[in-house]
């Protein structure tokens, strides 16, 4: 294994981020692969492509990951490179999504159907907009929200500002609330704790509930109301884990609605949108500044079709939110 030192400027980047820094250009999935198989370690312990580095940590890398990357000719720093998303274009959309801004962060209301970051095939994304539209400013993801998920995410600006949020995470002193219309009625209210593990080949991956070798996850939910075969969920993750709250509507027999890689043909119900009904509606800020995202049209229509009732300002205390700002 070659040892390298993180310095204090390299300190807050994204583990994914870092690794192209020492080697140059490597795929996406070179690098989750190597991750996964512990061919690279941060102070000897696996870790994965979100994680960020801290100044002084010791990562080491298999020599082959680093041959990987040789045979593709990195980028010339001097040379210009040209936006992959048209910069006012990538600016506007931002703009357009932010709630909330301090010099710290940056708070969006991400559509559903745009991804927070690029893959094979995927041109449009929050963080490319974020490259492409402010090239002065270091913003740096934080946290994630699925491709077909709408509503919060949260933006750091500059490493510290990162370092920060991401523990605010991690100790959950930064509080998330999500609002779901599923299928069927769930129980009025309950902990779902229930080991999540990733199964299936490339294009067919899903997490599934494996609680001797997946992973702990565990959410808060409360039914708000029901309505014929559909209920409005409130749902608190206490982990954050791939799916987490799919995997967990459908593991306890509501399936989230628009919702087919988890809940299959049920979750499709005529006279609905086929979008996924799951929505970041609330976070809370360690500062208890509370940030709440408008629902997006499929989800405002689906509760006036069903009939549904949106949650008042006696149902947030359970997730630890007071209500919605007005």
């Amino acid at each position: 294994m070659k040892e390298f030192t993180v310095t204090k400027e390299e300190a807050g980047m994204r583990m994914d981020r870092y690794l192209r820094h020492i080697a140059g250009h490597i795929g996406q999935g070179i690098i989750e692969k190597a991750l996964r198989g512990g061919q690279i370690r941060v102070d000897s312990q696996k870790v994965k492509s979100a994680y960020r580095v801290e100044a002084g940590q010791m990562v080491a890398i298999a020599p082959y990951f680093l041959e990987q990357a040789e045979k593709k000719p990195k980028p010339d720093r001097h040379e210009a490179k040209k936006p992959a998303i048209d910069a006012s274009f990538a600016a506007r959309q931002i703009d357009e999504m932010t709630l909330a801004r301090t010099p710290l962060w940056r708070i969006l209301n991400k559509p559903s159907g745009l991804a927070v970051q690029g893959g094979t095939g995927t041109l449009k994304h929050i963080d490319g907009f974020l490259c492409s539209g402010f090239p002065g400013r270091d913003y740096k993801l934080v946290h994630r929200i699925d491709k077909d998920t709408s509503g919060l995410l949260l933006i750091a600006e500059g490493a510290q500002s990162a370092r920060t949020l991401t523990a605010g995470f991690k100790e959950h002193r930064i509080k998330k609330y999500y609002l779901a219309i599923v299928v069927g009625k769930p129980p009025a209210s309950g902990v779902i704790s229930a080991s999540l593990q990733k199964s299936g080949g490339k294009g067919f991956e899903k997490m599934v509930v494996d609680e001797e070798s997946g992973q702990q996850a565990v959410t808060d939910f409360m039914c708000l109301d029901t309505a014929g075969i559909v209920s409005l969920v409130g749902f608190s993750p206490r982990t954050g884990r791939t799916h987490q709250l799919r995997a967990h509507a459908a593991h306890i027999g509501t399936p989230i609605l628009g919702d087919g890689k988890y809940g299959g043909a049920a979750a499709h119900i005529g006279g609905f949108d086929k979008k996924l009904h799951l929505h970041a509606w609330g976070l809370k800020l360690p500062e208890g500044r509370e940030i709440f995202a408008p629902l997006p049209d499929h989800f405002t229509q689906s509760v006036k079709f069903a009939g549904l009732s949106l949650p008042g300002a006696e149902d947030f205390p359970l997730f630890g939110f007071q209500g919605i700002a007005r």
